[in-house]
């Protein structure tokens, strides 16, 4: 009796090592990703200036240029298309999650309860649906949803009956009983998630907008590279500002377009050259 319950114990203990193992593994690998990353950035932050004498030697600085007449890449347009259909969603997700919390607070003032019967039910990803059916004066209402709670799915199984929550002033909208109220951290999550998406994508195109219009344009020379995503790579790189002060930036560029060394073309904003982007990066062009 004692081997089986020793065997039971190291086949339990087998089950659950697997798991454990896969999950190590993969924690392991990303602190690993983590750390390559934050090397490789200490090592380009640590790489000395470049010496503003040969940034002279590339073509002469360029003077303040005539008013430009921009028009939107490729990725631009990319960009615009995705924050316009996300802005779209964010909005209707927006207006459903407001509408939701008013209808918790009706039910919250004005709700009553009632038994009602069920029709018929079907297994949902959280708890079970169910589709019931309730009569106020004589008036037949039916409605939908889900019970979560294991122990009301258990009574509504064997009853074939549901408690059911409705509003006095407008029966036609229930709901089961035991469904709780959407919490207002949760609700809001998703539209604030997807309205900061959309201002960081039109943040990025009113930067290259406010650079590709004032900012002076410049050569620099590019003094690091680091891995980015699949097709691209982020490019640090060195450029003599109009003050004569050698400042560093960094921007995210095709992966083949680049080497240590190249001359690259540099915008920048006179009154802040830490604001400035490689022309490739960005999604204005004269």
């Amino acid at each position: 009796m004692q081997n089986e319950i020793t065997v039971d114990s190291l086949t339990q203990s087998g089950t659950y090592l697997a798991p454990f193992l896969i999950v190590a593994a993969v924690f392991l690998l990303i602190a690993v990703l983590i750390l390559r990353s934050v090397r490789a950035i200490l090592k380009i932050k640590n790489t000395p200036l470049t010496p503003s004498d040969i940034l002279r030697r590339q073509e002469p600085q360029p003077q303040p240029m005539e008013p430009r007449r921009l028009r939107l890449i490729g990725g631009g347009y990319g960009v615009m298309i995705v924050a316009g259909a996300m802005g779209i969603v964010c909005a209707g997700v927006t207006y459903a999650t407001l509408h939701k919390f008013k209808v918790d607070q009706r039910f919250a003032k004005e709700g009553q309860t009632i038994t009602g019967t069920l029709l018929s039910t079907s297994a949902a990803r959280h708890g079970h649906s169910v589709r019931y059916e309730f009569r106020i004066n004589g008036q037949a209402y039916q409605g939908a949803g889900n019970v979560s709670k294991l122990r009301s799915w258990t009574n509504v199984r064997k009853s074939k009956e549901i408690e059911i929550s409705y509003l006095a002033s407008d029966p036609a909208i229930n709901r089961p009983a035991d469904e709780t109220n959407l919490p207002m951290l949760i609700g809001l999550a998703p539209p604030a998630f997807l309205a900061l998406m959309v201002f960081l994508l039109l943040r990025q195109l009113r930067r290259d907008f406010v650079l590709a219009t004032t900012g002076r344009l410049t050569n620099g020379i590019v003094i690091g590279i680091r891995a980015g995503s699949k097709s691209s790579r982020w490019v640090y790189y060195d450029f003599l500002n109009d003050q004569g002060v050698v400042t560093r930036g960094k921007s995210s560029i095709p992966s083949w377009k680049v080497v240590l060394g190249s001359s690259l073309e540099v915008f920048y904003l006179p009154d802040n050259p830490e604001r400035n982007s490689l022309r490739q990066s960005m999604y204005w062009h004269t």
